[in-house]
């Protein structure tokens, strides 16, 4: 899913209609994070190549598997957090595009400006409770598998 947004983001500058003078700034601001997003797949990749070869047998492995996965879920949600600027840059850029296309920069008043941040700052708290969800939704049923297994592992004790 996050390999095709990047793919879909590619296009965006066409897709929004923005102004081709900001086509620079937008494809180097998605050059820096198509970067950070090779780095997060290639850790997320490892993870799941590891998880395969784990031995289920253990509690120590089961504990490994458990922190692992843990770990990747705050390295998921990271991610997602990174990409929270490029997201409120592209709006920027949007905003932007579309003022200067109609002029409205000589008008601009408070409201404009008032609307634009609760724009961003909506776009912000989606972010956030997206990843929330999609990491609960995808993962969290596991991550409670796991510990349930672990405490009654470690009630035999």
């Amino acid at each position: 899913m996050q390999v095709g947004s990047l793919i879909i983001f590619i296009f965006f500058p066409f897709i929004l209609k923005m102004d081709p003078s900001l086509y620079l700034v937008y494809y180097l601001g998605f050059m820096v994070v198509a970067i950070i997003s090779v780095y997060y797949l290639l850790a997320f990749s490892k993870f799941y190549k590891a998880v395969d070869a784990f031995d289920l047998a253990s509690k120590d492995q089961l504990l490994k598997i458990y922190f692992e996965l843990q770990l990747n879920m705050e390295r998921y949600r990271s991610w997602a957090f990174l990409l929270t600027p490029f997201l409120m840059c592209t709006i920027g850029l949007f905003a932007y595009s579309r003022l200067k296309a109609t002029d409205v920069f000589q008008s601009l008043n408070g409201m404009m400006i008032l609307l634009i941040f609760i724009l961003c700052f909506s776009s912000l708290v989606f972010m956030i409770v997206a990843t929330d969800w999609w990491l609960k939704y995808y993962y969290g049923k596991y991550v409670d598998e796991l510990k349930v297994v672990l405490d009654s592992l470690k009630e035999d004790n």
